[in-house]
């Protein structure tokens, strides 16, 4: 299969670098002789970029998207002949080539920032650092932004310790599921997956295979490398609803994993289960209000284990450093894409835990929230929660344009920025949550397959489906079917039901 010799020349080239490394951290633990500093920050708490690029298309049928990095960005090919480009805020190409399908553009030593990415043909981007670290969790999404496809190109973990791996579920019986390395064509498994069965690849590669899943019924697939960074997919095929299973890897010998439960209805039920022993009550919460943030360590078993999450209401699941840490002992490295109420990471109300910012490591480390504007006169608010107590706090409020983004830097030893940050919008943003610049991966939304003016057809809302995983049933039969637009407009749908 065809890539850019200068990639694979560079990627041979680090397989000795990383050979000689020291492992990779993923979280600094603050030493009992650690003074708290309170120096002044190195870069501004707010900051408002602007890109001179061209705005994003807004015709029918193109494909564009914004995309924040600091290390690499992987660009997947979905469709033959596809030209594509990497522009950045300057408004300069950086990068411009042909991929064919399953093919994909690994481009390395990104300048910390948000570039534009646009192709003629459907593609996914995977940003951060996977291949420079490959450490931390991602979820893949194809190319509608979804995380249950018959379809989906990622990349594996390419760290050694703990136990990494790549994980395939299925959400019905007799799926058939391929996955493959990209690199070499070469089957890596293949074989059938009943619901809630999972295939399990207990292994990371340096550099990191790129893989392809490709199955007879929707599934998901998710890369772990590290404690955290992802929101797990609901049955529903995005990242909001009420059934959820994932798998938390074993990352370092006795550690755990932090699981934060985002309710978006009030008076909502959730418990924690695992997978493969149901009556193992993990946790079990109730959340007065919506956007009532809660988290839990969730502890390992001496292995890695897979889960359960029955809500009775909507919610989202985020897995990423935040109640194991804290600013007077450690803090863990992640970057996270925010999921809106919608459930695909592009809308106009997210609720995100974030650490803060600590002075007491060398280097010191940073968290940053961003929020990218993709429409002009876009009215931004954002306030937080703070996680040890007190009042709701104003961040920031202003008014951002299509080809701007806004950035919240935490103040160094500021222990209300350990928070939960709301940010609510006039017009559709996207929300990036990320401690230190060197850790951490995930999928990016996709502005051409979420935006209703521009969404490529056909869609997820546009096919015919069928009811996979019942949640109930009454005594006559019927299933209880509960219908969501994950779109941003009124949508006219025939539905036919039966049984």
């Amino acid at each position: 299969m065809r890539r850019t010799w200068i990639v694979l020349f560079s990627i041979i080239a680090m397989q000795f670098v990383w050979a000689a490394e020291k492992p990779i951290a993923d979280v600094f633990t603050r030493s009992a002789s650690a003074p708290v500093t309170n120096v002044k920050s190195s870069e501004p708490q707010h900051f408002v970029g602007h890109y001179d690029m061209p705005p994003l298309p807004l015709a029918r049928d193109t494909f564009a998207t914004y995309a924040y990095s600091y290390g690499d960005i992987v660009i997947f090919s979905y469709a033959d002949s596809n030209e594509c480009e990497i522009i950045d805020s300057a408004g300069n190409k950086i990068w411009s080539g042909l991929l064919m399908l399953d093919e994909y553009r690994l481009q390395k030593g990104i300048t910390p920032g948000v570039y534009m990415i646009q192709a003629s043909k459907a593609f996914t981007v995977l940003s951060g650092d996977p291949f420079t670290t490959g450490i931390c969790n991602w979820t893949a999404v194809d190319q509608n932004s979804s995380p249950l496809s018959t379809k989906m190109l990622s990349v594996g973990p390419s760290r050694s310790e703990g136990v990494p791996v790549i994980a395939v579920f299925a959400y019905q019986d007799s799926t058939y599921v391929t996955v493959r390395n990209l690199d070499n064509q070469t089957i890596i498994w293949e074989g059938y997956l009943d619901s809630a069965k999972y295939y399990l690849r207990e292994q990371g590669e340096v550099p990191p295979i790129v893989y392809s899943v490709e199955a007879s019924k929707p599934v998901y697939t998710m890369t772990g490398g590290g404690l955290g960074g992802k929101y797990i997919p609901s049955y529903d095929g995005t990242f909001v609803g009420r059934d959820f299973i994932t798998y938390q890897q074993l990352w370092r010998a006795g550690e755990a994993h932090d699981l934060q439960i985002i309710p978006w209805e009030d008076k909502t039920t959730v418990s924690v289960v695992d997978l493969n022993n149901p009556l193992d009550t993990i946790w079990r919460e109730f959340f007065s209000k919506k956007g009532e943030v809660k988290g839990q360590r969730i502890p390992l078993p001496g292995t890695g284990r897979a889960l359960y999450i029955h809500s009775d209401k909507d919610i989202s699941l985020s897995e990423n450093p935040w109640v194991s840490f804290g600013p007077s002992s450690s803090i863990g490295f992640f970057l996270i894409r925010s999921i809106d109420r919608n459930g695909l990471g592009i809308g106009t109300e997210f609720h995100q835990p974030l650490e803060g910012s600590v002075s007491w490591s060398t280097p010191y480390v940073y968290s940053r929230l961003l929020v990218v504007a993709y429409s002009d006169n876009t009215d931004v608010t954002i306030t937080r929660t703070p996680r040890y107590g007190g009042a709701d706090e104003p961040v920031w409020k202003g008014k951002l344009s299509r080809g701007q983004y806004y950035r919240y830097t935490c103040p160094l030893d500021d222990v209300n920025a350990w928070a939960t940050y709301h940010v609510t919008s006039s017009e559709g943003v996207s929300v990036i949550g990320n401690c230190r610049d060197t850790e951490g991966s995930d999928f990016l939304p996709l502005w051409f397959a979420i935006h209703p003016g521009v969404l490529v057809l056909p869609s997820p809302q546009y096919k015919e489906t069928e009811c996979g995983v019942p949640t109930s049933e009454s005594n006559s039969g019927a299933y209880l079917t509960i219908i969501r637009n994950t779109g941003n407009i009124a949508d006219l749908m025939n539905i036919e039901l039966t049984n």
